[in-house]
């Protein structure tokens, strides 16, 4: 959509009848910084989790023990390592 943090802040101050708690300005300010840094990918008739150009927000994504077991490794060749 293109909205821009300063923005989206901006028309919640513009329409809301009381001041924006800080808690919700901190919501929007950590959901915005997060978003596009990570895509899904279809490949093979399998789904991948791609963190172009920030591999800290795959390490992040890591620490979730779901994610954590269903990474598939690969070897320089592309061949799948075993667990």
């Amino acid at each position: 959509m293109g909205l821009r943090t300063a923005d989206i802040l901006s028309a919640m101050e513009r329409f809301s009848k009381t001041k924006v708690p800080a808690e919700v300005e901190a919501q929007v300010t950590s959901s915005t910084s997060r978003y596009g840094k990570v895509k899904l990918v279809l490949q093979h008739d399998r789904y991948y989790i791609e963190c172009p150009g920030d591999p800290m927000v795959l390490e992040q994504l890591l620490q979730d023990p779901v994610l954590r077991e269903l990474r598939v490794l690969r070897d320089a060749s592309d061949a799948v390592l075993p667990r």
